[in-house]
């Protein structure tokens, strides 16, 4: 087993052990894997300050590649990291509630 599904499955058992729910302990795990990930992705970008649309001119084939994922970037431009944070929790926040009001 790597390492990151005994973390994993450690965080279950400490969540379970916490008279967490199912869907609680889910929910608790991936908003952890989400932000460790920002992190991680924030990290080792380019300092935003330095050139804003460094990662946009350097995704140039892949956008022409898949213009959906063009839009999307398109859709981030301008905005900084904890903005993109911000936004991306939101939507886990209302998935969330979504599946829990399904």
């Amino acid at each position: 087993m790597d390492t990151a599904m005994k973390v994993t499955a450690t965080h279950h058992v400490i969540y379970h052990n916490g008279s967490f729910s199912d869907i609680k302990a889910a929910v608790t795990m991936t908003v952890t894997h989400f932000t460790f990930g920002m992190v991680i992705e924030e990290q080792s970008s380019p300092p935003y300050t330095a050139n804003p649309n460094a990662a946009f001119d350097a995704m140039q084939s892949v956008v022409q590649t898949f213009p959906t994922f063009a839009l999307t970037m398109e859709a981030w431009r301008g905005e900084n990291n904890d903005t993109h944070f911000d936004t991306a929790m939101r939507i886990i926040i209302n998935g969330v509630r979504a599946e829990i009001n399904a």
